[in-house]
């Protein structure tokens, strides 16, 4: 019953894990109704893009968020961030001055592509990776069609450099800022909040649905659980049960070898008196060990030691032993009412078993 248990455990931990999975893909997804709610709100395209930055940073747990509008040959008209606390001016200033940053140059060789950057190797001495926190990060262009807007960086914790599940919310949420950026361009911002709106209905429908289908597992699982709890005081009570039972078979077993032996103690037996009673003690003794035996296979197979020594036998040899010790307990029975009748059967093979368990 234990060994049910833990498996139960073990599913119900899989079962939160996965909700945890389900929860964080609902987190991650919310930075870009978040987006789509800040296009709304915002006066101005610097509005937006400085709000963007902040919600980036404490949406999905970055230290750091900046965009980088109309990078090109190291040159950048504008820049954005969020996370650095007093580093922004500086970094703002070194860039705007036109320091080489490896990390937008690697972004734009990807041309697309997330390129992962580490500050001790790839962009050592990097203002936006921040060397000094050895954070690394991901970079990428801001493209929507065949126009290159800026470059999007954000400071990472290392775990999530290879986390694919990271990667991908990434790319989608390039691509939400890029096609924000080109709706700016095209003064067409209520279009596409419109559409965005209809988009994040659709999803908040889907992941209702997905979380009463969540929550109809959780109470057939729940069921489950109940039933084996029942199960389990079903087992107590049989163990309890058992217990009584075998203390009871022990206690006549020993009351009748200790009775016996007492009545061999008296000198005036007669040898048929004598033998009667030495035969119940062996019959009396042969149960409880036989008693025993039973209580210590039970204990091996409940921990699970039993040892199995498969070898080759035949199976009519085994048969045909079994049959010759039986016989003679059933001819040495008064009246010999029964007959134990063996027939061999020569076309039954060797056959793998342990011959004593079996």
């Amino acid at each position: 019953m234990d060994i049910a248990l833990n498996k139960t455990e073990k599913t119900r931990l899989k079962e939160i894990q996965r909700d945890s999975v389900f929860l964080s893909k609902i987190k991650e997804q919310k930075i870009v109704s978040e987006i789509n709610l800040l296009l709304s709100k915002a006066e101005n395209r610097p509005d937006f893009l400085e709000k963007v930055c902040k919600s980036i940073v404490q949406n999905k747990d970055y230290f750091g968020a900046i965009i980088l509008l109309q990078y090109n040959n190291g040159r950048v008209k504008d820049l954005y961030s969020y996370g650095y606390g007093s580093n922004t001016n500086h970094i703002r200033n070194e860039v705007i001055k036109g320091i080489d940053l490896p990390c937008c140059n690697i972004a734009i060789k990807n041309n697309g592509s997330i390129a992962i950057c580490d500050p001790l190797y790839t962009c050592k001495g990097c203002v936006v990776c921040q060397k000094d926190t050895i954070n690394p990060a991901f970079s990428i262009l801001l493209k929507y069609l065949d126009k290159t807007y800026g470059i999007l960086v954000v400071s990472i914790p290392e775990r999530y450099a290879l986390n694919q599940q990271k990667v991908s919310s990434f790319y989608e949420l390039a691509d939400e800022i890029s096609y924000a950026l080109h709706m700016f361009d095209h003064d067409s911002k209520d279009s596409l909040i419109e559409k965005n709106n209809i988009s994040f209905i659709e999803e908040q429908a889907t992941q209702i649905i997905a979380l009463k289908e969540k929550s109809k597992k959780l109470k057939i699982k729940n069921e489950q659980l109940k039933k084996i709890n029942e199960y389990s005081k079903a087992t107590e009570n049989c163990k309890i049960f058992f217990l009584e039972n075998i203390s009871h078979e022990i206690k006549n077993q020993l009351n009748g070898i200790l009775g016996f032996s007492q009545l061999l103690q008296k000198s005036e037996l007669l040898p048929r008196e004598l033998k009667k009673y030495t035969d119940l003690i062996n019959l009396c003794g042969d149960q409880l060990l036989y008693t025993f035996n039973n209580i210590n296979d039970i204990s091996k197979i409940e921990a699970g030691l039993i040892r199995f020594n498969s070898e080759k036998h035949f199976l009519d040899n085994l048969l045909t032993d079994l049959h010759k010790k039986f016989i003679e307990i059933v001819e040495n029975k008064k009246g010999k009412r029964i007959k134990l009748i063996y027939r061999p059967n020569k076309s039954i093979g060797l056959i793998f078993i342990d011959r004593m368990l079996l």
